[in-house]
Parts: C-alpha cells; structure tokens; sequence
C-alpha cells in the first residue's frame, strides 16, 4: 500500500517510517501513562474499600502460601 513512500526522506536521515513509528510509540506510552493514572483515581480506591470492607479471617483465607 505505502510501498517506498515510508523511505521518503523528511529532514536529514529522518523517514516518513521513523516518524511513523515514533508517533505510535508516543501514543503507547501517553495512553499507558493515562491508563495508568485514570486506574489509580478510579480503580485503586474502590478495590482499598473492598479490602477494608472484608474481614481479615476472609481475606486471608483466599490468600495462596
């Protein structure tokens, strides 16, 4: 589809290819980041609630040595 239009230089040794693959590697790390971040203000305070909400002897006994 692309062919030889990803080898097409843009400034310098810099490709259409590289900066392609730059952008996806960006957008990867910005969504881990957000993903991450959203889990922590959503997630992480809902499952503490649970865990405090759940008596000891419960809990540990769904515990694997």
């Amino acid at each position: 589809m692309l062919g030889n239009r990803l080898a097409t230089t843009v400034s310098g040794p810099f490709t259409v290819g590289m900066l392609l693959l730059v952008t996806g590697v960006l957008t990867l790390v910005a969504a881990a980041l957000w993903y991450d971040r959203a889990c922590r203000a959503h997630c992480d305070p809902q499952a503490d609630e649970l865990r405090r909400r759940t008596p000891a002897s419960r809990a540990a006994a769904g515990r694997r040595p």
